[in-house]
C-alpha cells in the first residue's frame, strides 16, 4: 500500500504547473523571416577597403600565432617562416 501512495505522489510532483516557454515580440516592421533572409543574402559586396583590411587582418592573425608559438616552450614544434614571408624580422 505503501508503494501506491509514494507512486501517486510522485506523479503529483512531476505534473506541469505552467509554460517556461519565452515569447518572442511581434515583428511590428512587417517584414516577414523570408523577406529577412532575402536582405541578408542580397547584401552588397564587400569594398576593396574592406578587402585589403581582410587580408591585413589574416596577417596580423598569422603573426600573432607565430609570436605566440615563438615565445611558448613547446617541445617537438618547429616554425620555419620561409624567406620570402613577411614572418621573418
Amino acid at each position: 500500500m505503501s508503494g501506491m501512495k509514494n507512486g501517486a505522489n510522485k506523479n503529483d510532483n512531476l505534473r506541469r504547473e505552467g509554460s517556461f516557454r519565452k515569447l518572442l515580440p511581434l515583428n511590428t516592421n512587417g517584414d516577414s523571416q523570408l523577406s529577412m533572409s532575402v536582405k541578408m543574402i542580397d547584401r552588397p559586396i564587400a569594398s576593396q577597403t574592406s578587402k585589403e583590411y581582410t587580408v591585413y587582418l589574416q596577417e596580423y592573425n598569422i603573426l600573432s600565432e607565430y609570436s605566440m608559438l615563438c615565445s611558448q616552450d613547446l617541445k617537438g614544434i618547429y616554425v620555419i617562416p620561409s624567406a620570402q614571408s613577411s614572418l621573418c624580422k
